[in-house]
């Protein structure tokens, strides 16, 4: 009996660059440039959160997730990754270069009001 090929999965959105498989792609080649692991870039990330008071327990585990599922970390965790990123490397790592701009709270779209003012009614 003759199987049919199975058609490989795509993520959803495909390979844009805000979709699972770019993000992907870019973090893992700047954590390659750096030269740092997926436990070295857990450790440093927190290092960087205890030093700003918070208690994070990301592990290589979780790193291995934002890599290679382009999972992306909540809150202060993809600034933290950019600086523990560009520490390593000497110099600014803006988000967007590691895959991580639209998990910025503040690059997302939506009306914008006038200081002073606010949405509630």
């Amino acid at each position: 009996m003759v199987m049919p090929a199975r058609q490989p999965s795509v993520s959803r959105g495909g390979a844009c660059p805000g979709s699972n498989a770019g993000r992907t792609k870019k973090l893992g080649a700047v954590l390659a440039l750096a030269g740092i692991s997926n436990a070295g870039l857990a450790r440093r990330v927190n290092d960087l959160g205890a030093q700003r008071g918070l208690t994070l327990r990301y592990d290589k585990t979780s790193v291995a997730r934002w890599v290679s599922k382009g999972m992306v970390p909540q809150g202060a965790a993809p600034h933290l990754i950019a600086a523990a990123i560009g520490q390593k490397l000497g110099r600014p790592v803006p988000l967007h270069e590691i895959g991580l701009a639209d998990a910025d709270p503040r690059a997302r779209g939506g009306p914008r009001l006038p200081r002073g003012t606010s949405d509630r009614r």
